[in-house]
């Protein structure tokens, strides 16, 4: 009985220096951590100037991890996020309008991008926003439209024959006129002459649009049917095809028919 109680006091006792040991360990370690967090403070403290040029170079080499952090707690914390810029737009309104405004220049197509998502998924909202705007400002949309009509005299233009072809059934289909008067060299396709650039409408030799196959006899309004000409000359045409008028005149001219004959 007695060999019996000294085996389980020496097992006990194994036990508790077992224990002991272990808490002893994690006291130790705890104790590290905190004297390799004391130092590391301390050296921060001491080199500002080298923690700097570190964090500088890691931010260097790591741009693409921050984007992505970045990116992710931005989607997290869209309020948060809503909240911090306005409320820094509103302490530094003239910097955030200089920010803004130099973001709009150098994204034209990121800005139409987004307009475009905008109106498509609020086509509703802005229709009935436009209607009451309309409403309450007669006299400024009235003005406003004098002022982009005058402005825009090629697009009030391209407007006006869309509407004619459309009366007449005919397809019709967006077209700059500058890329019109270009492909032909400025010059008219009737007359085949020169046509000069600053003069402008209603000066008889001002450029215009003619349509080869006119909208009376069934041709579109597509930038294959066009062609720049003189006004004088196109308002001679009226609505006859030239390429007709043309040939005829070929013929005429070739057979060495006079006045006389013709009569």
């Amino acid at each position: 009985m007695d060999f019996a109680l000294k085996v389980k006091r020496s097992v006990h006792i194994r036990l508790a220096v077992d224990v002991g040991g272990g808490v002893m360990s994690k006291d130790r370690d705890i104790d590290k951590e905190s004297i390799v967090k004391e130092k590391n403070k301390r050296y921060r403290e001491n080199n500002p100037e080298k923690m700097k040029e570190s964090r500088k170079k890691w931010r260097e080499s790591n741009t693409n991890k921050i984007k992505e952090y970045a990116k992710k707690w931005r989607e997290n914390n869209i309020e948060k996020v809503r909240k911090t810029s306005k409320k820094w737009a509103i302490n530094n309104s003239k910097k955030a309008k200089e920010i803004g405004k130099k973001w709009r220049e150098d994204n034209p197509k990121r800005i139409k991008e987004l307009s475009k998502k905008y109106y498509e998924k609020n086509l509703e909202r802005i229709k009935e926003k436009n209607k009451e705007w309309c409403k309450n400002n007669i006299d400024r949309k009235k003005k406003l439209v004098k002022m982009w009509q005058k402005n825009n005299p090629d697009r009030i233009r391209d407007y006006c024959r869309k509407r004619r072809a459309l009366r007449k059934g005919t397809f019709s289909e967006n077209i700059d006129e500058k890329q019109v008067y270009e492909k032909y060299n400025w010059l008219c396709q009737i007359c085949y002459k020169k046509i000069k650039k600053n003069l402008k409408w209603p000066n008889p030799m001002s450029i215009s649009i003619d349509h080869i196959i006119p909208l009376a006899k069934g041709g579109n309004h597509i930038l294959n049917n066009v062609q720049p000409a003189h006004l004088i000359c196109n308002i001679s045409k009226g609505d006859r095809i030239f390429e007709i008028l043309r040939e005829a005149k070929i013929y005429e001219e070739e057979s060495g028919l006079l006045e006389e004959d013709k009569i």
